[in-house]
């Protein structure tokens, strides 16, 4: 036990009768005691490391490390010389979606996306919130095409799948920039950067719709 919590259980367990004194026990109390205290920081380590990794609105990786992931896989990518994209997607109107129903149901909006999102993609896919109501997917061994063709299916299903929330069912919309690294890409960041101008095209373009970034403009 660790601060009266049953941690686990050990059983010791003779063929012999009588075998086992108070010393015995004693000693089996003081290695229980020991094993619960490391099982119990264990734990701990595993829970804090969750919380220095995942965004605590939404459970998906938070901006720091979202850079780590997405860095590593960029620099995977370059060297093997293999496809890479990056989607940028934005929470349509959501300051509005704040002031007309408040916050709580801004954040259930939010929530709401980022777990559509995350029961969609792949397990190798690097998926984590940028900030605000901004996120990102970064699409590994994925060309530009086949990236856009991701985002189109994605807004598709947010667009059609009502958010649950205690004012009542909530239609939402998502615009998504559409990059892919290639040579000239030295950076995540400015992955990121090409995918953000996309981003910004689809918004002055009406919203809910997919832009790609063009490396050649």
């Amino acid at each position: 036990m660790a601060k009266n919590k049953v941690i686990a259980c050990f059983s010791l367990i003779s063929v012999k009768p009588h075998v086992y004194t108070p010393y015995h026990a004693s000693l089996l109390a003081t290695f229980c005691s020991e094993a619960a205290l490391a099982l119990q920081n264990a734990r701990l380590f595993s829970e804090v490391q969750q919380l220095a990794t995942l965004d605590d609105l939404t459970g998906i990786l938070n901006r720091r490390q979202l850079f780590i992931e997405g860095k590593r896989e960029f620099s995977r990518a370059k060297r093997h010389h293999r496809p890479l994209s990056l989607l940028m997607i934005d929470l349509d109107h959501f300051k509005e979606i704040n002031d007309t129903f408040g916050h709580a149901v801004g954040d259930e909006a939010l929530k709401f996306l980022a777990h559509i999102i995350r029961k969609t993609i792949r397990e190798v896919d690097i998926f984590g919130r940028y900030g605000g109501e901004e996120f990102v997917l970064v699409l590994p061994e994925t060309p530009k095409q086949e990236a856009a063709g991701i985002a189109e299916r994605l807004r598709k299903l947010i667009e059609q799948s009502p958010v649950s929330t205690p004012e009542g069912e909530l239609r939402i919309t998502v615009s998504v920039g559409v990059a892919e690294q290639h040579e000239l890409t030295q950076t995540f960041e400015d992955l990121i950067g090409y995918a953000d101008q996309a981003l910004y095209h689809a918004k002055q373009s009406g919203r809910n719709r997919v832009e790609m970034y063009d490396e050649k403009n």
